[in-house]
């Protein structure tokens, strides 16, 4: 009989342990919370984004309010590029949000980022009232939302990516922001396969998406090659219906695009646009 109960008790004991034990130990996203994303992602006045991001509609060309909700959609993207989403659309005030995160992370090389809310919206150059602390926030939520599957060929190696693009978010009551991302985000910024975007130049295009996107598409590229119009279209994911208005819309996000940049543009004969960009460093 004491045999018998000195046995449950070790038994209770051993549960209690297994219990402890499991909630002593972070959640998954907290286990490995070191980065190893590059130096370069530090320079001054710029941001880095993936390639495959870049060159996709995953962050798309539409106008604040025209958001889908998607179920494993394969979303627009060059050649090389495999994405598929499942949530909420989008959009480039999303990516504003995430690339300054990443530069967040890149700076202490770990993924829970602590950032103080007001902080944030300065360096994403905005006021900080209380609709752009709401944008914020559902920025963040749509971040969360959002799961994507990302493979990226280039040369004889594939990358690949698959989650969430931030893991969660929290405020406490000194309004205080903690974000965790992936750490595994870190497989799309190897050396070859991401680009750096100029802040100030894209500050110059804030609340023109098309001019942005166009922005960090050609920023992708050292020298960019002729591409019809037609396929900026699928690939900006742009709502735009008719290939006349997209052009003119293309025309006019260009001239603002080659305002902030420097860069010269031209439409050809057989409807492509060519873009010139001078002396650059960026990657192809």
């Amino acid at each position: 009989m004491t045999n018998s109960f000195e046995r449950i008790q070790e038994r209770a004991k051993v549960a209690e342990q297994k219990k402890n034990e499991k909630n002593s130990v972070p959640m998954c996203i907290q286990a490995d919370t070191q980065l190893d994303l590059p130096m370069e992602l530090l320079g001054k006045g710029a941001r880095g984004a993936p390639d495959s991001i870049l060159r996709s509609a995953l962050f798309s060309a539409t106008k604040p309010g025209k958001r889908r909700n998607l179920d494993n959609e394969e979303v627009a993207a060059v050649a090389n590029v495999t994405i598929k989403q499942t949530g909420p659309q989008l959009q480039q005030i999303d990516l504003d949000v995430w690339i300054e995160l990443v530069r967040l992370a890149a700076e202490t090389q770990n993924s829970v980022i602590t950032v103080p809310l007001k902080n944030l919206l300065k360096r994403l150059d905005r006021d900080t009232g209380t609709k752009s602390r709401e944008r914020l926030l559902s920025t963040l939520l749509r971040l969360n939302a959002c799961l994507v599957s990302i493979t990226y060929k280039i040369k004889d190696k594939e990358r690949n990516y698959n989650g969430n693009l931030i893991f969660e978010h929290s405020r406490d009551e000194k309004q205080h922001l903690v974000i965790s991302l992936n750490p595994r985000i870190a497989a799309l910024f190897d050396n070859a396969s991401w680009s750096t975007l100029q802040l100030e130049q894209r500050h110059k295009l804030k609340r023109q998406p098309l001019a942005q996107w166009l922005h960090g598409y050609y920023s992708s590229h050292a020298y960019p090659f002729p591409i019809k119009v037609d396929t900026l279209r699928t690939l900006s994911g742009s709502t735009a219906r008719h290939l006349r208005q997209f052009r003119t819309e293309l025309k006019g996000a260009m001239d603002k695009v080659a305002a902030a940049t420097g860069w010269s543009w031209s439409l050809d004969s057989t409807d492509k646009l060519i873009v010139v960009k001078g002396v650059s460093t960026d990657t192809e």
